[in-house]
């Protein structure tokens, strides 16, 4: 190796020191410029286009992956119309079917009270030997009205041929005695209660005392018995029976006869009904049940 010194130039620049080897070019040469076989260093395949390949690997920069497209936004309308009705389908559906239940309900309540009116005359009493006391009532068309032998009127219901409930309307005479009305009715209701005692097994009185049926008095007597039904089993029986003398004035009933006059006649109305029915006690039969219609709107006169 040997060194070589050149002096400043006239311009001032600093002189350099420039290494030269035996074998090869300078060592200042410029890198691109030495020859490529003896530059193990770099690479064989750059040969003249060393410069332009170099840089090209140095700069070389990766594809751009270019991002996937963003549509663009569509137009907000609001909720559509199902959407809003959404909400409400559950509550119509409710509400329909809760209609046709109440309607179905109503149908059925109609059918079993739909009332017919009976209107007892003193023309039709009189044909048939009966005494001519005319009155009236209302019942559902779930009874079924006969005309039977002795009575004005009964109605009945059964179920399999078992007694559901019965109100049958009789004349009945009341003898005369001296006092008030309410003073000797318990003893014509004693008569009834010995005759109850003779038809039905196991007969029990559970109550007696006064009865008002649309501002006419009368007087009552309520009991328990048994029902005897030719090859099944007895059942339980309530009865209800209430005398009711016929009224001085149809309009006014609970008007008093004038002194010294005292009804001789008037209507026994029996009522029996069995488990089958909604009456639970004996004295309830009438104030509840099927037999509450007609009972309630018992009235003398047409």
């Amino acid at each position: 190796m040997k060194l070589s010194y050149k002096r400043r130039d006239h311009i001032g620049r600093r002189p350099f020191c420039r290494i030269v080897t035996a074998d090869g070019p300078p060592t200042d040469a410029d890198l691109l410029g030495r020859r490529a076989d003896l530059d193990r260093d770099l690479r064989v395949d750059l040969c003249s286009h060393r410069d332009h390949q170099a840089l090209r690997a140095v700069r070389t920069i990766p594809p751009t992956i270019s991002e996937p497209s963003t549509p663009a936004p569509e137009p907000d309308f609001g909720p559509t119309l199902p959407q809003l009705l959404r909400p409400w389908q559950k509550i119509v559906l409710g509400v329909v079917l809760a209609l046709v239940v109440i309607g179905s309900g109503a149908a059925l309540f109609q059918s079993e009270a739909a009332k017919h009116k009976y209107v007892q005359t003193e023309g039709n009493a009189r044909e048939r030997g009966l005494e001519p006391i005319a009155f009236n009532f209302e019942y559902s068309r779930a009874l079924k009205r006969t005309q039977p032998p002795g009575s004005y009127v009964q109605l009945e219901k059964t179920e399999n041929k078992t007694l559901v409930a019965r109100m049958r309307i009789s004349p009945i005479a009341i003898p005369p005695q001296p006092g008030l009305v309410s003073g000797y009715l318990p003893i014509t209701a004693t008569a009834l209660e010995r005759d109850g005692a003779r038809r039905y097994k196991k007969f029990r009185l559970q109550f007696e005392g006064r009865a008002r049926v649309n501002f006419a008095e009368g007087y009552q007597i309520a009991y328990n018995a048994q029902l005897e039904q030719p090859g099944r089993k007895p059942r339980s029986l309530f009865g209800r029976e209430v005398i009711i003398p016929e009224p001085y004035d149809f309009e006014e009933p609970d008007k008093p006869y004038p002194p010294g006059q005292r009804p001789t006649r008037g209507v026994l109305i029996q009522m029996l009904a069995t488990t089958l029915d909604a009456s639970a006690l004996a004295q309830d039969i009438g104030d509840t049940g099927i037999l509450k219609k007609p009972y309630r709107s018992f009235r003398f006169g047409n």
